[in-house]
């Protein structure tokens, strides 16, 4: 490192050690918000809330025939991906009824 500008081993040093933190910080937020969510997702089991808006939204999603819509888009496509997609609708369907 001899032959680097004069202050560039400071100016890199300064660098990584700026990126190191803002990593740190940003890992500390994304535990924050796991926390945050994993405390709401307990009190709205709680409260039985979770189970009531499980409902409100498969109803919602059949009312407006998305089921319906999604499943006739996949079938009415004819790209090789097609007999991914509908395996790929009917396991989110499924596991919305399991939410």
């Amino acid at each position: 490192m001899g032959c680097l500008p004069r202050g560039f081993r400071r100016k890199y040093f300064v660098g990584v050690l700026y990126l190191k933190i803002h990593v740190d910080v940003q890992v500390s937020k994304m535990n924050k918000d796991a926390q945050m969510r994993a405390a709401i997702n307990q009190k709205l089991i709680e409260t039985g809330e979770r189970e009531r808006l499980k409902e409100l939204l498969r109803a919602k999603l059949i009312e407006c025939g998305w089921k319906d819509q999604l499943k006739a888009h996949c079938k009415g496509n004819q790209f090789h991906l097609q007999d991914k997609l509908i395996p790929l609708f009917l396991l989110v369907w499924s596991s919305l009824e399991k939410l």
